[in-house]
């Protein structure tokens, strides 16, 4: 069993604090390499193993063993994949933001990269159903990846998805359908026809038409969803 989710939280907050002020700090200290290594392989086995407490113990002393960004960021991935498997969303999220906070602002960091933790930061928060905080992540997201991969990118049309299924889920069906037509039109441009983003977004439009009532335009969109999927994943 996993320790409680207060006195972990508790843990991971000090332990962002230690790791970011050691990050600063220009000496490395030779032995933390070592303690680094051990703890964190040990983390990663039990990971694998399933063996989730002993997993987090590992991580945790690997991460309070980090000085530099090449060994922080891996550990807090692994960390973040932990709680995803077991569930804990709450410190999930903190690893996220935490994991933000490492590589904004750093110029051996693509820029991109920030979106895509705030794209994750988003999906979490959908998994507790606090669509409020989804969407303000999607957002700040949308406008990251808007300036690293341009306006009509894959990217950009999977993020106008994702605010189009929160607004779905708050039963505003209107903006979810102009947000899945945004981005069905992206998809199709940069995607074509055959592909699975484009097949999927189809079928999530076709369900607003369905919750709408308006069967016609829900068929024709099924229709195409269909015709996409079977050409980009075979009949």
């Amino acid at each position: 069993m996993l320790p409680s989710a207060s006195l972990r939280r508790l843990s991971l907050a000090v332990l962002a604090i230690l790791f970011l002020a050691s990050n600063s700090a220009s000496a490395v200290v030779p032995n933390s390499q070592n303690d680094w290594t051990r703890q964190y392989n040990s983390g990663i086995q039990a990971l694998e193993k399933k063996q989730f407490k002993q997993a987090e113990l590992a991580l945790l002393s690997a991460l309070n063993a980090s000085n530099i960004d090449e060994r922080v960021l891996p550990t807090l991935e692994a960390l973040e994949s932990l709680y995803d498997q077991t569930g804990d969303y709450e410190s999930e999220e903190q690893i996220g933001r935490t994991i933000l906070t490492v590589v904004s602002g750093r110029r051996n960091y693509p820029a991109k990269r920030a979106g895509t933790i705030l794209v994750k930061l988003g999906d979490i928060n959908c998994k507790m159903r606090r669509y409020t905080c989804a969407e303000k992540y999607f957002r700040q997201a949308l406008v990251i990846l808007k300036e690293t991969c341009g306006a009509f990118s894959p990217d950009v049309a999977m993020v106008l998805s994702n605010l189009a299924s929160v607004a779905q889920k708050e039963d505003h069906l209107d903006t979810a359908e102009r947000l899945f037509l945004r981005s069905t039109a992206i998809l199709e441009k940069t995607c074509g026809h055959a592909s699975t983003l484009y097949g999927l977004t189809a079928s999530q439009l076709a369900e607003v038409y369905v919750a709408q009532s308006r069967l016609s335009d829900a068929v024709r969109w099924a229709r195409i969803a269909r015709g996409s999927l079977i050409e980009a994943l075979g009949a």
